[in-house]
């Protein structure tokens, strides 16, 4: 746990100091850094972020601006194109910020293959529940991106992908 919450403070000092390009693909952005680091993701209207990424690995996660414990696995529900189901994810911290990351990131992969929308549950005390929607325009063409800049920009591979 602690080597993820490494990666991401290593992501937020190399927005600092690497050059960066943002490209938007509909409603996602691809976040190019010149140190081989990338983020695709896309906002929705209440500052929820879904979104890929890729530091020594490449990773899928939410961030539905919601409190988690850090290391605990949360299952969310979802709703989209195509189809509906559940996934697990695990929460992470770094710093004040608070990230549930997808076990797989072919879920988030096969979901932008049709445009529309992607919708999460997600479960909260008190018999309360989070939802959040994101629009998934614009979802391949920026992670298709995002791995293509860190495989020509590293000596790693993406190849595995967590």
């Amino acid at each position: 746990m602690k080597y993820r919450i490494l990666l991401l403070l290593a992501f937020a000092f190399s927005s600092a100091t690497a050059a960066a390009t943002e490209t938007r693909f509909g409603a996602w952005i691809l976040d190019e850094r010149s140190n081989g680091v990338g983020e695709a993701y896309t906002t929705n209207e209440s500052g929820s972020s879904l979104g890929v990424l890729c530091l020594k690995e490449c990773f899928a996660y939410i961030d539905p601006k919601i409190r988690c414990n850090n290391g605990e696995k949360y299952p969310i529900l979802f709703s989209s194109q195509m189809g509906v189901g559940s996934r697990v994810t695990l929460c992470f911290h770094a710093g004040e910020k608070m990230v549930l990351k997808f076990e797989e990131l072919g879920f988030i992969t096969a979901n932008t293959t049709k445009q529309g929308l992607i919708g999460f549950s997600i479960g909260m005390p008190d018999a309360q529940f989070k939802v959040v929607k994101f629009d998934m325009e614009g979802a391949g063409d920026s992670i298709g991106g995002l791995l293509t800049h860190t495989r020509s920009n590293n000596q790693r591979t993406v190849d595995k992908i967590y």
